[in-house]
């Protein structure tokens, strides 16, 4: 089964290695990016340029996006009900306790912290994958 990612993040550098790192895996993974917060809603909602993509299994959301940041998008997701089943991963540079409690509050899956050490970045990413694409059982949305 081919489990599809949704990564929303505006830096390059990370979507190369988060691709990069799943690419080299055992696992089937279809990724799409976003750079921008704004085109979030509408590529989960498959509105305007979007309407042919496919529904992610997750998530990934960086918070500091451009355009909308990622605690609106997280509360709209979590708003609709369609889409509020959906894992969110928050995969950020924030280590702010507020931005923690924060991400929590508006239901988010997990807050993780990016490691800023490329070895440890990288095993951060082996371990989501290692959880939520091996352990979890993801929903499937329509």
């Amino acid at each position: 089964m081919t489990v599809k990612v949704l990564l929303c993040e505006d830096n390059p550098g990370d979507i190369y290695l988060i691709e990069n790192s799943l690419a080299r895996s055992a696992g089937n993974y279809s990724i799409d990016y976003l750079l921008a917060g704004v085109d979030v809603m509408r590529y989960l909602r498959q509105e305007g340029n979007f309407q042919y993509a496919s529904r992610p299994d997750i998530v990934i959301l960086d918070l500091n996006l451009p355009g909308r940041h990622g605690f609106e998008i997280l509360e709209e997701i979590k708003a609709d009900p369609l889409l509020k089943v959906m894992p969110v991963v928050i995969f950020t540079s924030s280590r702010s306790k507020q931005d923690v409690l924060t991400g929590y509050r508006l239901q988010a899956s997990c807050y993780i912290v990016k490691p800023s050490n490329l070895q440890a970045f990288l095993a951060a990413i082996q371990q989501i994958e290692h959880f939520w694409f091996g352990c979890v059982e993801l929903p499937q949305l329509e």
